[in-house]
């Protein structure tokens, strides 16, 4: 991925949780593609998670809300269609994580930030080319 230089970076992924193989091999094969490591306390907690949960990362800025709409079944989860709000501060180099109780595929998404008490539309895609 590439940014524009000084400026901030938001972005959203989302990784299935638990010690399957294919689990442990799609969350890795994601991370370095991403180039994102993860405290191996937090790698632990995500093994130990329901193999059916997701954990959803956001990268600068914390998670306000997400909403979503249920569009139908895919394999082992549900697709959607989401709205997705960060909080207005950005922080650098810190990534939250938020775990799910069930796995839902964002098929489409809108990304919104706060901005005082006004949600803002920042785009249906966070990646910057």
């Amino acid at each position: 991925m590439e940014t524009k230089e000084n400026e901030s970076f938001t972005y959203f992924l989302q990784l299935g949780t638990g010690d399957e193989k294919m689990d442990v091999y799609r969350r890795n094969h994601a991370l370095k593609e991403y180039g994102v490591e993860l405290p191996d306390e937090l790698l632990g907690d995500i093994a130990a998670s329901d193999e059916y949960s997701y954990i959803v990362l956001s990268f600068g800025s914390e998670l306000k809300e997400v909403k979503y709409k249920y569009l139908g079944y895919f394999s082992d989860g549900v697709t959607s269609k989401a709205k997705i709000t960060f909080c207005e501060d950005y922080q650098d180099n810190v990534v939250y994580a938020y775990f799910m109780k069930k796995r839902v595929y964002f098929w489409e998404a809108a990304f919104y930030v706060m901005e005082g008490s006004e949600k803002v539309f920042l785009d249906e895609s966070l990646l910057l080319y």
